[in-house]
């Protein structure tokens, strides 16, 4: 059997028209939604939303913002909103480190931009400047400079990084010895054109061999003529062998120690003859009985028992005794030992009180004293005492 369904008329035009009426909403409810595209940090993707509103697409892309992000909009191709996050990057240069803002897509050149930093032609960043910015990133600028290095007798010209001179001549591959010299000072911050002058200390010891020059005894012989003289015995240097520490600053000698010394041969003295010295004829030795007292030349009083007066002269010699076997210095003098006795103390000045020879003992004896043509002769250490000395009238104190 078949059956037939069937609709009355007004029922099926109301449903038609409901059908109509939902499918218009719903063609409506997709005709008014906004595609627009998001870039997020270097992320992108597309929403779907009810409003051109930027803050509105924002919120119903669920899309949070910090006070430092940056946000743009590009509608030439549909909407197209971008979003750069802000942070903040470290730069250090010059012996100072700056927190400066940037956002995404921004380079290490714009960076040193915010921070105010100019590089020069020779500095060096720790990052490429066309390198994007990252959060947290250190950038580091080392200042670079041309100095002149002068050592070693050569130059060098490097390109070293800021620093102190210490710094620089160790960039240079210049090393230093413990005592080298350095100017300017080791501490002095380098900068374009600065010379740095290193001068090498260094040591050594040299042996070298030096003469000791002889000296020359005179003595009086009858064998010479007035006037003239004879080297009875001819002088030698002696030699002296001396170790030295010798300090050089560029291999140029600056000081000298000696660290031994010792006499490898000794001197022979040249003993030089010549003629008695003609001396006017004595005047009568004058003998005090009575003794007296005077005052030396230090003003201490003395006594002595009687004095004599008479021609005195001066003699030297290089060392050796005297006629008693006493050591010929000064205050040992020569006499006639019959007039004045070995061993006797005396104090000897000139009848004014002028000319004073000092304490002596008689010690020696000689022609002259023994003919009676001198009283006594005086021992000085030089010739040029002895012929300052003279010929003179003295006083010989014989002491109490």
């Amino acid at each position: 059997m078949q059956m037939e369904l069937r609709f009355p008329a007004k029922r099926f035009v109301a449903f038609a028209m409901m059908i109509i009426v939902f499918l218009s909403s719903v063609v409506t409810a997709v005709a008014t939604t906004i595609a627009a595209t998001i870039v997020d940090g270097g992320k992108s993707y597309t929403v779907q939303v009810f409003s051109a509103d930027t803050e509105n697409i924002l919120e119903q892309a669920h899309v949070r913002l910090d006070s430092d992000d940056l946000v743009a909009r590009n509608d030439d191709h549909g909407i197209v909103i971008t979003i750069r996050r802000g942070f903040r990057v470290a730069v250090s240069a010059d012996g100072k480190s700056t927190g400066v803002p940037v956002h995404t897509g921004d380079t290490v050149q714009y960076a040193l931009d915010q921070a105010k930093i100019s590089l020069g032609a020779n500095d060096v960043v720790s990052e490429p400047l066309g390198k994007a910015a990252s959060d947290g990133m250190k950038i580091a600028v080392t200042r670079r400079y041309k100095v002149n290095v002068v050592f070693d007798g050569g130059k060098l010209s490097p390109l070293v990084p800021e620093g102190t001179v210490a710094q620089a001549l160790k960039s240079a591959g210049v090393k230093l010895g413990k005592e080298d010299l350095v100017t300017p000072s080791a501490d002095t911050k380098v900068k374009d054109g600065l010379t740095i002058a290193v001068k090498r200390v260094t040591y050594r010891e040299t042996r070298a061999a030096e003469e000791i020059p002889f000296t020359t005894v005179v003595k009086e012989s009858t064998s010479v003529s007035q006037g003239a003289s004879r080297i009875a015995q001819a002088g030698q240097n002696g030699l002296r062998e001396a170790v030295y520490r010798e300090k050089l600053i560029d291999g140029v000698v600056y000081e000298r120690d000696t660290v031994s010394s010792g006499i490898t041969k000794q001197p022979v003295a040249q003993i030089k003859l010549v003629a008695p010295k003609v001396v006017q004829a004595a005047k009568p030795k004058k003998a005090v009985s009575s003794g007296g007292a005077l005052k030396d030349k230090n003003g201490k009083t003395i006594r002595y028992s009687r004095y004599i007066s008479g021609i005195c002269t001066a003699y030297t010699s290089n060392g050796g005794t005297t006629a008693t076997g006493r050591k010929a210095k000064v205050g040992h003098i020569a006499v006639d030992p019959k007039v004045i006795p070995y061993g006797t103390r005396l104090y000897i000045a000139s009848p004014n009180g002028k000319t004073v020879y000092g304490y002596a003992i008689a010690a020696d004896t000689g022609g002259a004293m023994l003919s009676g043509r001198v009283l006594a002769d005086l021992y000085y250490d030089t010739e040029s005492e002895c012929r300052s000395f003279g010929v003179r009238n003295m006083r010989l104190y014989i002491l109490a």
